[in-house]
């Protein structure tokens, strides 16, 4: 394998999937659906970047929504973000002619 040069040391190349996401995930379906999660694991979780994800928040009704903890804590429901992919499989099945 070759040895990354030293301005790229420590970054993922493009396309590859990130190796901290998986730690991230890892346990996201047995949490119940009331329970907060951190913003880089919601953005994980639907595949996103941080920054897309807070501003389509910001921007899309349907999206699920960033609560305020605390000045540096910010979380999402889980039942939100089930509900928001549930949203878009749904979408892409209609988009592609399946009917569910």
């Amino acid at each position: 394998m070759q040895t990354p040069s030293p301005e790229y040391a420590g970054r993922t190349p493009t396309g590859a999937a990130h190796p901290k996401r998986a730690n991230l995930i890892a346990g996201f379906d047995e949490l119940p659906d009331s329970a907060l999660v951190s913003v880089p694991v919601a953005a994980a979780v639907i595949g996103r970047c941080e920054t897309t994800f807070r501003e389509n928040a910001r921007s899309q009704p349907e999206h699920p929504k960033v609560i305020r903890l605390s000045y540096r804590c910010t979380r999402v429901r889980v039942g939100e973000l089930r509900g928001y992919l549930a949203q878009l499989g749904r979408g892409a099945m209609q988009a592609a002619g399946v009917q569910a």
